[in-house]
């Protein structure tokens, strides 16, 4: 206490000076002349002015948080949205090959793409299931859509599937609703050139192309696409097809492998 007031005293100038402004200031400002209204204007104004850079930036920051946070908001929404996107195109595809396996004549065995492209020398991708589910070499690979491709080599529990994009793929196709037959092959881009068709058959654009009767390997009536371009080859009796196909290669995930044909 004693040394309190030492303090006190050696800093009684300054103290005095402080509580001699605390007290003008409550005097001046709760006067309520004209004058006094209006030196408190001024100064509410001077301290308003010089606050103002102070809640600029506030603010600035402020809006610059929100702004971040609503950045965050809609690359989240956006992410959401594409996954939801996804999810609907899987559904779809399964809701499509469910529909298939109910009204197919065929004993179909299900399977999930698991790898692509993994050989140098095929155009192929994994599926898994293998020779403990029932499938053998050479099994027709199919969707609701159409024909993918083939296994060409099965494993215990995968298989490879060689695509109908592979360049040494070959397929044997009928044209509906005249008949006429061709020998199919990719040409790229969903798309595929049908050759060694007769100049005379009758073909249409927008006809449909289906597998033929004549593959040791795929069931007849196995859709493959339509009709988009028909070209007459020169000094040739033949004419020569664009097929496109009904389904994106690059975006499949699940397909169907044919392992018995029960059409009686």
């Amino acid at each position: 206490m004693r040394s309190l007031y030492f303090v006190i005293l050696r800093r009684k100038d300054h103290l005095t000076f402080i509580i001699a402004v605390v007290l003008s200031t409550i005097i001046l400002f709760s006067g309520t002349t004209s004058e006094i209204q209006n030196l408190r204007i001024k100064v509410n104004r001077f301290f308003s002015f010089t606050r103002f850079p102070i809640i600029w930036m506030e603010s600035k920051r402020a809006l610059e948080g929100q702004n971040s946070e609503l950045r965050e908001r809609n690359i989240q929404l956006k992410l959401l949205l594409e996954s939801m996107r996804h999810l609907e195109e899987e559904n779809q595809q399964i809701r499509a090959l469910l529909d298939f396996q109910r009204e197919s004549h065929f004993t179909l065995v299900p399977a999930t793409i698991h790898g692509k492209g993994i050989t140098t020398t095929l155009s192929s991708f994994t599926i898994d299931v293998g020779y403990q589910d029932g499938i053998d070499i050479n099994d027709p690979v199919v969707i609701s859509e159409g024909v993918v491709g083939k296994t060409v080599l099965v494993g215990e529990h995968s298989s490879i599937v060689q695509l109908i994009s592979d360049p040494d793929f070959r397929l044997s196709v009928r044209v509906v609703p005249y008949g006429a037959v061709g020998i199919l092959s990719w040409s790229g881009n969903n798309k595929c050139d049908v050759r060694e068709v007769p100049k005379s058959a009758r073909i249409n654009i927008g006809d449909l192309v289906y597998t033929s009767s004549y593959s040791d390997i795929y069931p007849p009536k196995l859709p493959v696409g339509k009709v988009t371009a028909i070209y007459d080859e020169r000094g040739s009796f033949q004419k020569r097809l664009t097929v496109e196909t009904f389904y994106n290669i690059g975006t499949l995930q699940y397909v169907f492998v044919i392992i018995e044909n029960n059409v009686k």
